[in-house]
């Protein structure tokens, strides 16, 4: 196993997942109970913040369909978060970055959610 390391946080409704070092076969089933063992009760959406991942196998990228395929059955949503060029180029020639929603940086996921929660107030307002 590398050594792979995950922290998690939470921000506004988002658990983010940041996840440090080159995920491969052997760190795929780490990676996924811990993800699996940070989600909460009113969680809406899941983000993996891979600024400091910079390498990655299929396998992972088998993990990303599976985690977007169990948040579309829960109805949250699914992100990834600060992909570098690299790893945009491996989603690209595996064809599944079209599948996934991926947020630039972390500055636009706040300002999202500051979007969201001004658009709940004007709602009830209402």
């Amino acid at each position: 196993m590398n050594d792979v390391i995950c922290y998690s946080r939470k921000k506004f409704d988002y658990r983010i997942i940041d996840i440090t070092g080159d995920i491969e076969l052997e760190d795929v089933n780490y990676v996924k109970t811990y993800i699996d063992s940070n989600l909460d009760e009113g969680i809406n959406s899941l983000v993996l913040n891979l600024e400091r991942v910079a390498y990655m196998n299929n396998s992972a990228l088998s993990l990303f369909i599976e985690l977007m395929e169990e948040s579309r059955r829960k109805g949250t949503k699914f992100y990834l978060m600060n992909v570098t060029p690299r790893l945009d180029a491996l989603l690209i020639r595996a064809n599944i970055k079209k599948y996934l929603t991926i947020l630039e940086s972390e500055e636009l996921l706040t300002e999202q959610a500051k979007s969201n929660d001004l658009n709940a107030i004007l709602e009830e307002s209402i």
